[in-house]
């Protein structure tokens, strides 16, 4: 029993130190978006961040308009107030999956709002392995680039409370928000956009520079309307 033990933890020992948190290894897509963050490091754990960037379109664009996303942890996609995702799916810690979606249905001609609302748990539980805060999105409209950059802005949102404890130590923090410090219209509207320009993330926390991705990446499903 005892060289069963021995045998099982010398096992794990050798997958945890096998498998970094976001290691080099083969590329599965060359991204032209940046990842981004509302700070340098992003480690700050139970943080809500929301993403915004506005485009013009002149004219509505004939067929699909494919949109590929990723975070850490998880994100909700909204197009011109519309929800249009929720992902990315969990993964093994040795890859990062990214969601491809359509977004043309959500279009309008004139002013268009893609915004993202992003949660990071930035610490390690039962079914997510830690790292950082990050947010991709990767796509073009027209010709109008849509990838996250120095274009997009960043807003900390007041009522989701960061200070909260963990229902255990295996476990997610206890979500707390005061939905009377809510930011209406933020999606859609201009009187709550965020101002602040968001952050590209340093290469030593995201994997090689000029991949710009957590690597591998994986295409995590079929495209979703």
């Amino acid at each position: 029993m005892k060289r069963l033990l021995a045998v099982l933890l010398a096992f794990c020992c050798a997958t945890l130190s096998a498998a970094p948190h976001y290691a080099p290894g083969q590329i599965k897509k060359a991204w032209r978006a940046s990842w981004i963050w509302s700070s340098p490091e992003g480690r700050e754990a139970n943080l809500h961040v929301y993403f915004r960037r506005d485009f013009q379109l002149p004219s509505l664009p004939r067929g699909p308009v494919i949109v590929q996303v990723s975070a850490a942890t998880h994100y909700t996609l909204y197009v011109n107030g519309h929800r249009a995702g929720f992902g990315p799916p969990i993964s093994d810690r040795r890859y990062h999956y990214y969601d491809t979606r359509d977004i043309a249905p959500f279009l309008q001609p004139g002013k268009n709002v893609i915004a993202a609302h992003v949660y990071s748990l930035a610490t390690g539980t039962e079914d997510f392995h830690g790292g950082r805060g990050l947010f991709l999105l990767e796509g073009t409209v027209g010709s109008t680039r849509l990838d996250t950059g120095a274009e997009w802005k960043y807003l900390i949102p007041p009522q989701w409370k960061q200070d909260t404890p963990r229902q255990s130590f295996q476990l997610h923090f206890i979500e707390q928000v005061d939905l009377r410090q809510e930011l209406p219209g933020w999606q859609p509207s201009s009187s709550a956009s965020p101002r602040k320009a968001a952050m590209k993330t340093s290469s030593r926390a995201t994997s090689a520079r000029s991949t710009k991705c957590l690597s591998p990446c994986r295409a995590s499903s079929a495209m979703v309307r």
